[in-house]
């Protein structure tokens, strides 16, 4: 077919119509300030030849060229500030002209742009420069601060520019140690350097001065601004720069402390700033006696505490250091600040004080004052003088962390004010423990903090902490054994003295009095604090010890310990003697049975313990005996006499019930029920048969 004359359609699946354009808005901030921002607007047309469309902006991505009398050729621009006035987007869709702060010479300029996706889409930018050209400024390379006349004190300032000045600074503004230091020179201070045109020094005047002994830089860093009226462009010029530490270390303070010995001098001494402790060693100091004479002193250790130099030099004999003589840095040594600064050869010399030490320790010893077990007394004895308001002292008792004394319980018990005693606190003090190891510290505070340590001598005696009496036994009722006692003391002891150590103590329920008794002992075992003995025999009016005694050291008999402490108090502590329970049986001896009741006999019911030692016993023993029917026809109970010789506890019964009548021919029921004492355990019950024989009278 020929499609002439015929209208038709073309559907594509392509746009095949998409415009795009790039217009600009321009905004004045002032003072020779415009911004121009980049927009493109994107035109998009249906799928069909029917004039619908779609408009869309976006910022525009745009290429800038700059062109004029100020730059070679054509110089693309890119994003951040260029000449100084010149200020393009990250996004390349924004530029800013500034020309009052433009670096460019004077002249028309243009800048080109154009779209990046689409070059044929730009315009151009116009602008002119006027004036002269712009002329930098002259920065500072280096700045320091210096003090010639070693007291540490800034007398002048050298600085160096980039490049030679045509003319110096109108003032400058400078600090020292920081920035919150600022003083301000004019031209009148400001000496040019004949030879270096690039170089020159502030001197310090006399009422513009720097404090003394300021030799390093401190927060906020000192700075300085140099200021110069630019009459080409007529507006005041600022250049700001750090300043550097020139000046060298130098010594503020110097301690002798007191030789006690011929060994070497320890010299305390603190400076302006941080040093290389290590430099000292050698001939880092110079010691000026009174006569003038300078003495090289040798450094052989050197150690920093708390920002305190301790110094320990070789003796130099009759021109070692004094009290009153001088000390300064020798500038010849090694010894520079941490910044490099060597020592200035007129570094001033401070005069050295002497610090005296504290008497030594001469005596330590502790104490159980009152023979309790506990340590409770501690006495310090030095050989000088001691103010107990001006010490911090502390103790360390069988391993354990120090604990500090408080002042208020320091006394000086001696007019010449060298003996200082306190007690240990109960905090520490361990009962039942009168030997270990005890170290005292006396910390001098009215003396820089030195210290007097020494370990504490034991001079508490032993005492007792527990008795242990265990009864002798045989494999048969008529071997007898002797009985052992086993004591333990409060520390280890080498002697008892002699064969009746201790004394006993036994309170009898039938006297007010108490009786006191001893033991003739035989030691057969000695573990240092524990000792066993066989009891030979007792002296005294008791029958046998009781678990109600107590028992405590003789003070005639010379119970000592390792270090010879004997105990000799008399009011030593008492314990209380545990008397140990042996094994018997309990026997039931009746009789006569039968027995007849209206004949005037009667049935007798004695409990025996079977041992050898039936003075220990202690029983309660209750007898009740039943009829046929189970009535209780008698009941007694009884409790073992510990004052008598024997245990044995003796019942009797008429046969007459508790009516009072005689009880009738028959078989009856005798229960026995037995507690004993010692242990407080019930041992059981034991049954007999009782026989009652007729009798016509009743």
């Amino acid at each position: 077919r020929q499609p002439q004359g015929s209208n038709f359609k073309i559907i594509t699946s392509i746009n095949l119509r998409s415009d795009v354009e790039l217009f600009t808005k321009s905004t004045s901030l002032g003072s020779g300030k415009t911004q121009w921002d980049m927009f493109e607007q994107i035109m998009t047309n249906s799928y069909s030849c029917q004039r619908s469309s779609d408009t869309v902006y976006n910022k525009a991505g745009i290429e800038y060229y700059l062109e004029g009398p100020g730059v070679e050729g054509v110089t693309q621009l890119f994003a951040g500030v260029s000449y100084g006035g010149i200020s393009i987007s990250p996004d390349l869709s924004t530029i800013v002209i500034d020309t009052a702060i433009m670096t460019l010479s004077s002249g028309s300029y243009r800048i080109r742009y154009n779209l990046i996706s689409d070059k044929s889409k730009g315009d151009t930018i116009f602008f002119t420069l006027s004036g002269l050209p712009f002329k930098p400024d002259n920065r500072v390379l280096s700045a320091s601060a210096l003090a010639d006349s070693g007291d540490g004190k800034v007398n002048r300032f050298e600085i160096y520019y980039k490049n030679e000045l045509e003319e110096l600074p109108d003032s400058l503004d400078l600090s020292w140690p920081s920035s919150a230091v600022t003083k301000r020179f004019y031209r009148s201070s400001i000496i040019p350097d004949a030879n270096n045109k690039k170089h020159i020094t502030v001197s310090v005047v006399d009422d513009n001065q720097f404090d003394s002994y300021l030799t390093v830089v401190k927060e906020p860093l000192p700075q300085g601004t140099s200021f110069y009226y630019d009459t080409l462009y007529k507006k005041q010029r600022t250049v700001t720069f750090p300043i550097h530490d020139s000046i060298g270390p130098l010594i503020t303070s110097a301690t002798l402390v007191e030789r006690e010995t011929d060994g070497m001098d320890t010299i305390m001494i603190t400076l302006t700033e941080d040093v290389d402790v290590t430099l000292f060693l050698g001939k880092s100091c110079l010691l000026t006696k009174s006569d003038g004479t300078v003495v090289e002193l040798y450094v052989v250790s050197s150690e920093k505490t708390d920002g305190v130099i301790q110094l320990i030099v070789k003796n130099e004999g009759a021109l070692s250091p004094q009290e009153h003589d001088s000390l300064s840095l020798n500038s010849s040594s090694l010894l520079r600040d941490m910044s490099g600064n060597r020592v200035n050869p007129k570094n001033k010399p401070v005069t050295l004080k002497l610090l005296r030490k504290p008497g030594k320790i001469t005596e330590a010893f502790y104490k159980d004052l009152n023979a309790d077990g506990r340590v409770d007394y501690i006495r310090v004895e030095f050989d000088k003088q001691i103010d107990v308001n001006s010490v911090k002292v502390t103790v360390n008792w069988l391993g354990e962390d120090a604990v500090e004394i408080a002042a208020s319980q320091l006394t000086v018990i001696d007019n010449d004010r060298k003996l200082v005693s306190f007690s240990l606190p109960s905090s520490i003090s361990t009962p039942g423990k009168t030997s270990g190891e005890m170290d005292v510290r006396f910390i001098f505070t009215d003396m820089n903090g030195f210290i007097r340590s020494s370990p504490v001598t034991d001079s508490a005696a032993p005492v007792l902490v527990s008795a242990n009496l265990f009864p002798g036994v045989g494999t048969t009722l008529s071997e007898k054994k002797p009985d052992t006692l086993k004591v333990v003391f409060s520390e280890a002891v080498s002697s008892v003295g002699n064969n009746s150590p201790f004394i006993f103590i036994q309170h009898s329920k039938k006297s007010t009095v108490p009786i006191t008794y001893q033991m003739h002992l035989t030691p057969i075992d000695n573990q240092a604090r524990n000792w066993s003995f066989i009891v030979d025999s007792i002296d005294g009016t008791i029958t046998y010890p009781l678990m109600t005694d107590s028992v405590f050291i003789d003070t005639s008999a010379g119970v000592a310990d390792n270090f010879k402490n004997i105990q000799k108090n008399p009011q030593n502590s008492r314990v209380a003697l545990t008397v140990k329970p042996v094994p018997y049986d309990i026997q039931v001896l009746l009789g006569p049975n039968p027995f007849k009741p209206g004949d005037g006999q009667v049935l007798s019911i004695t409990i025996v313990p079977s041992t050898e030692i039936k003075s220990q016993v202690m029983l309660e023993v209750s007898a009740a005996i039943f009829d046929h029917l189970g009535n209780m026809v008698f009941y007694e109970k009884k409790v073992s006499d510990e004052n008598s010789s024997t245990t044995k506890i003796p019942f009797s019964w008429n046969g007459r019930n508790k009516r009072g009548r005689l009880a009738g021919a028959g078989t009856y029921l005798l229960k026995i029920m037995i507690t004993d004492l010692n242990t407080n355990s019930f041992k059981g019950i034991i049954t007999r048969g009782i026989g009652i024989k007729s009798n016509s009278k009743n």
